[in-house]
């Protein structure tokens, strides 16, 4: 082959894809199977606590302690919950980038994050007081997506390009499966204080288990960023420049949460106050539901 040939096949190469993997397929040659499992189990540490307490116990709660102010409330505590989640995911996911400790910069975040979240499930299961409740439960959705910023971020910092679906494939399974947990939210209809307790134990549960299996290292000797403004906004900012894409995954997330949210969050309602269904009969057919 002349020199030219050479060069002219070199010129129809394709690009390398760009990529922010911070471990490469060299470096990791087997699927990470405990990392994989820590995944799995991950949407039972974050979202099936909270959203089955948000979905299906507290408006059965609000029903006993609030009946006549009850839809209402289900939608404020939407409305705070939803406001809240959006600006957390995106500071917490921030500050989780930033962080240097012995136990690494995702593990301190989804720990705390969810110590918070369970212990405040059951604060607000002997509380009776509706505002104290919303701001609860406030605090309770930022913890919940510290943790989910955190977790999912450990993707990109711990996963070679060449497993990434994979590893996104077992956490969307774990999300499907996590309708597991509101069939047992479901037998707790007639008692739902109790039922917040079961819920915050397995979210705790499953957090040790998953930072077990995840087994983060310490991630001191990680560069630290020289502060500056630009660096602070780069971190917390949302991307605007050859994002489109992103735009659109955001809007179809949207009105695909937002479909789905709003039929959940009244389905108690739907079966107990239109459908005229007893109390066991409704959480037997929230079961077959989930």
């Amino acid at each position: 082959m002349s020199k030219k040939d050479e060069k002219d096949l070199k010129a129809v190469e394709p690009a390398p894809e760009p990529t922010n993997a911070k471990v490469t397929n060299a470096e990791q040659p087997k699927f990470p199977k405990l990392f994989g499992l820590a995944m799995l189990i991950g949407p039972f540490v974050w979202l099936a606590p909270a959203g089955n307490v948000r979905n299906t116990l507290l408006p059965q709660y609000f029903s006993q302690i609030a009946p006549n102010e009850k839809v209402a409330l289900v939608a404020l505590l939407a409305s705070v919950s939803s406001i809240v989640a959006a600006v957390a995911n995106i500071l917490f996911g921030g500050l989780s980038d930033i962080t240097r400790t012995r136990w690494g910069k995702r593990k301190p975040w989804i720990l705390g994050g969810t110590i918070v979240e369970s212990g405040l499930i059951c604060i607000v299961a002997n509380i009776k007081s509706i505002w104290l409740i919303v701001v609860l439960w406030g605090i309770v959705a930022a913890a919940e997506n510290a943790v989910a910023a955190a977790m999912v971020a450990q993707e990109a910092d711990r996963i070679a390009p060449r497993w990434r679906g994979t590893i996104s494939t077992l956490y969307g399974i774990g999300y499907t499966a996590i309708q597991l947990v509101a069939m047992i939210a479901a037998q707790f209809l007639g008692k739902p204080k109790e039922g917040m307790y079961v819920m915050a134990g397995i979210g705790f549960v499953m957090g040790i288990i998953h930072v077990l299996f995840a087994n983060e290292g310490s991630n001191l000797d990680e560069p630290r960023e020289k502060f500056s403004w630009s660096s602070l906004w780069l971190h917390f900012s949302l991307p605007t420049k050859g994002a489109r894409d992103y735009w659109y995954a955001v809007a179809g997330k949207l009105m695909m949460v937002m479909g789905g949210t709003i039929a959940t969050a009244y389905m108690l309602y739907i079966l107990t106050d239109y459908m005229h269904l007893g109390q066991q009969t409704a959480g037997k057919k929230l079961s077959k539901i989930s």
